[in-house]
C-alpha cells in the first residue's frame, strides 16, 4: 500500500504541475498575441481614420468653393466619424456664414441623423460619443432632442455630456431642467457648473438675448429651489463669460447674501472681471469682513480701485492672516506713489507682521 501511494502520488502531482504550467504558458502566449493583434488593428484604424479625415477635409473645402460639387454619403461608422471630425474642425475655425453652410452639408450627408441614432445606442460609450459630436455641431434644432435625452438618461457621464451639449444652444425654457440637474451637490464639481453656465450665457449673447438672461438672473436671486452653491457658480460664470451688463445684478447678489462668504467672494471676483466701475465700496467693505478669505480676495482685487483704497489696505496689512497681508501689500505696490509711500511708512510700524511684509514687497 505504501509502495502504491509513493508511486502514484508523485506522478499525479507532477502531472498536475505540468498541466498548470502548460496552461499558464498557453494563456500568456494567447494574451500576448491578442495584444499585438489589437495594437495592429488600432493602428490600422487610426491610419484609416486620418486618411479619411484628410479626404473629407479636402472634399468639404471643395464643396465650400464649388456648391455644385457632389459629395457621397458615408457608408460606415468610421467614415461618419471622419466626416464628423472634419466638419467640427472646420466649424471651430470658421465664420458664422461658413458654419451655416457646413450645417447644411452635415444634414445633407446624414451626419446628424447618424449621430441621433447612435445617441440612443445600448452602449453608454456610444451614446456619449454621439452626443459629443452633436454638441459640437451647435444646431439649434437639436435642442428638443437633448432635452428629451436628459429626461430619460440614467448614466451620469452621458447626462453630464448632454447638459454640456444643451448648454451650447440653451434657451430660457431649458434652464429649469438644467438647474434641476445641477442643483444636486453630488452631481458635478463647482467648476463644471460654472463652465456650463458660461456656455449658456454665451449662447444667450450670440442670440442677442442678454436682457432675457439678466431677467432670469434677478429672478433666481430669491428662488429657494436653486441652491446657494449653484447661484454662486452662476455669478462666477457671469464674470468668466464677460457679461458686463450683469454688473448691477452681481452687486445685488453681493448685498443680498452678506452672510454667505463664498457668494461674496464669487461676486468680488466677477465684478473685477467685469470691470465694474462702482466696485470700490465693495472692496473697502470686504477688507474688514469677518471671514479671512473674503478679506484676502478683496485685498487681491483692490488694485482695480483708485489710490483712495490705499489707506484701507495700509490698515489691512496688520491683519492676523498671512494671505490677507501679502495680498494687501501686493495691491499697495501697484497703486503708484501713494501705495509705495504707505509701504515705506509701514517699514517702521510697531506691528512686526506689517513691517516684515512691507520690507519684503519693497525689496522684491
Amino acid at each position: 500500500m505504501n509502495y502504491f501511494i509513493n508511486f502514484v502520488y508523485p506522478d499525479l502531482i507532477r502531472y498536475f504541475l505540468l498541466a498548470a504550467n502548460g496552461t499558464l504558458i498557453f494563456v500568456t502566449v494567447l494574451m500576448f498575441v491578442t495584444l499585438i493583434a489589437h495594437k495592429i488593428l488600432v493602428e490600422r484604424r487610426r491610419k484609416r481614420l486620418n486618411t479619411l479625415h484628410h479626404k473629407y477635409t479636402d472634399l468639404l473645402a471643395g464643396k465650400l468653393s464649388d456648391p455644385g460639387l457632389a459629395l457621397e454619403k458615408p457608408g460606415s461608422d468610421l467614415e461618419f466619424g471622419a466626416l464628423g471630425d472634419a466638419i467640427i474642425d472646420m466649424m471651430l475655425v470658421s465664420e458664422s456664414g461658413v458654419v451655416s453652410r457646413l450645417d447644411i452639408i452635415a444634414q445633407d450627408l446624414g451626419l446628424e441623423s447618424h449621430y441621433r441614432e447612435s445617441a440612443t445606442s445600448h452602449s453608454w460609450v456610444e451614446r456619449y460619443r454621439a452626443i459629443e459630436k452633436l454638441g459640437y455641431l451647435r444646431q439649434q434644432e437639436l435642442e428638443p432632442f437633448f432635452s428629451s435625452l436628459l429626461q430619460k438618461e440614467k448614466n451620469i457621464h452621458v447626462v453630464a455630456k448632454t447638459i454640456w451639449a444643451l448648454s451650447l444652444i440653451a434657451k430660457e425654457n431649458d434652464l429649469e431642467l438644467i438647474n434641476s440637474l445641477l442643483a444636486d451637490p453630488l452631481f458635478a464639481s463647482s467648476k463644471f457648473k460654472e463652465y456650463i453656465y458660461t456656455n449658456i450665457i454665451r449662447a444667450f449673447q450670440e442670440r442677442g438675448e442678454e436682457s432675457v438672461f439678466l431677467r432670469l438672473l434677478d429672478f433666481w436671486k430669491d428662488k429657494s429651489d436653486i441652491p446657494m452653491l449653484l447661484k454662486k457658480d452662476i455669478i462666477s460664470a457671469c464674470g468668466v463669460a464677460g457679461l458686463t451688463s450683469a454688473g448691477k445684478a452681481v452687486m445685488g447678489y453681493y448685498e443680498r447674501f452678506q452672510e454667505v462668504p463664498k457668494m461674496k467672494i464669487a461676486c468680488i471676483r466677477a465684478l473685477e472681471r467685469l470691470g465694474e466701475p462702482d466696485m470700490c465700496p465693495v472692496i473697502i467693505s470686504s477688507l474688514h469682513d469677518e471671514d479671512w478669505m473674503v478679506r484676502a480676495v478683496a485685498a487681491k482685487n483692490a488694485e482695480v480701485c483708485s489710490d483712495a483704497v490705499a489707506e484701507a489696505l495700509e490698515s489691512v496689512l496688520k491683519d492676523s492672516n498671512y494671505y490677507v497681508r501679502i495680498n494687501a501689500a501686493q495691491a499697495l505696490s501697484k497703486l503708484g506713489e501713494k501705495g509705495k509711500a504707505a509701504l515705506i511708512r509701514l517699514t517702521s510700524s510697531d506691528d512686526h507682521f506689517a513691517r516684515d511684509m512691507a520690507q519684503y514687497i519693497l525689496n522684491r
